[in-house]
């Protein structure tokens, strides 16, 4: 087996009691953690990623203060803090289905049931050293595969993001070299995400478009419009310093279209409804790998100013 040292591993307990955070504390310390904090307040939860200073997050899942799946997912977003490959793991008492569900697709690495000890957390940590599964990147998930095996079917490419527990735990790498891995990958998958973000916008146009032409009415009409504006909105905040930067005046105009369509949503501007297709379609052509160029976004754009 190899030899693991946890030192420089900082590691984050987050509960509302008291008693269980001072227990994992003293446990993690006598099994080698050095850099072990805890707290009970979600809003030191944020201040520790936004500074940076967590590379495991051991937390209630239903701790006071705020929404820790909806923080969790904001961090593999890189919304917030500047390392979307944190380990988290979170403990619940309360393993609904709804409730499991939500976590899961948080992106969250673990779950534990309560009651716990130092050992299980000790042993999951353990496991994620060396079996950390690697992430996955579609349109409404960035995290860790969920399948339950790698045998199963998935079109959705694996990447095997920079593990920080690992790194730090087997001293591969300063915490320079470190970033520059997370820096990298962060932007792998950001591109990936766009490209997703792309055809997810291509789906939700061919549900949205028919509903107007009374070929196929949709009584999610107003979730979807949502759905649109929120991938839109997500897409824009991506370009800025990609590749990707070209495609920026198709997606503000997709951004656009989408709110005056979602404001006027029981009888939009026919020219909004006429440009929706053409448009998602031109979005989707400009981030396709093998076929986006600067030259063609910019023609496309003429094109639709010119409409």
């Amino acid at each position: 087996m190899a030899e693991y040292t946890f030192d420089n591993v900082n590691l984050l307990i987050c509960d509302a009691n008291g008693f269980i955070r001072s227990a994992l504390r003293a446990g993690l310390n006598s099994l080698g953690f050095r850099q072990v904090r805890d707290t009970g307040k979600y809003n030191e939860i944020v201040k520790a990623v936004e500074a940076n200073s967590v590379d495991v997050l051991v937390c209630d899942e239903a701790m006071p203060g705020g929404d820790l799946s909806a923080l969790v997912r904001r961090i593999r977003n890189h919304e917030i803090g500047d390392n979307p490959f944190i380990v988290a793991i979170f403990i619940t008492d309360t393993p609904t289905q709804k409730m499991i569900s939500k976590v899961i697709n948080s992106g969250v690495d673990d779950i534990l049931l309560k009651p716990i000890s130092t050992k299980i957390v000790h042993n999951r940590i353990m496991h994620l050293v060396g079996s950390r599964k690697p992430f996955v990147v579609t349109s409404n998930y960035i995290g860790p595969d969920r399948h339950k095996s790698p045998q199963e079917d998935s079109n959705v490419p694996l990447i095997d993001v920079p593990n920080p527990l690992r790194i730090k735990a087997t001293g591969e790498e300063n915490s320079e070299r470190i970033q520059e891995k997370i820096d990298t990958f962060t932007k792998e998958i950001n591109a990936q995400k766009m490209e997703r973000n792309a055809a997810h916008i291509a789906y939700l146009v061919n549900f949205i478009h028919p509903h107007y032409s009374g070929a196929k009415p949709d009584e999610h009409i107003v979730q979807h419009l949502d759905d649109l504006r929120m991938t839109s909105e997500d897409i824009n905040r991506r370009l800025r310093g990609t590749s990707y930067a070209h495609v920026g005046e198709l997606c503000l105009n997709m951004l656009d279209i989408a709110n005056r369509i979602r404001k006027q949503f029981k009888k939009p501007e026919t020219k909004d409804l006429e440009l929706l297709p053409n448009l998602s379609a031109a979005i989707k052509i400009a981030f396709d790998p093998e076929k986006r160029t600067a030259e063609l976004a910019r023609e496309i754009s003429d094109s639709m100013r010119r409409r």
